[in-house]
């Protein structure tokens, strides 16, 4: 009984989705992260054009996992 309520209020495949973006980008954010921080040391070390990419990869892939956070969000 508890369990059919609380599909009605939040059906299972919305969770699902929510809970995939989440551990997606739980997994993957992190590693971005040190992308771009290794991106910075690169750039600091003299290989500016290589800092600036891995700078432009790190952050086009945190971009990505916000677009995909609010599109498992709003869609129904």
């Amino acid at each position: 009984m508890t369990l059919l309520s609380l599909s009605s209020y939040l059906p299972a495949g919305d969770l699902a989705r929510i809970v995939a973006a989440t551990l997606l980008a739980s997994l993957v954010a992190p590693g971005a992260v040190a992308v771009g921080i290794a991106g910075l040391d690169r750039r600091d070390d003299g290989a500016v054009a290589v800092g600036n990419t891995l700078i432009g990869v790190a952050a086009a892939t945190v971009t990505i996992l916000v677009a995909i956070g609010i599109y498992a969000l709003v869609q129904r």
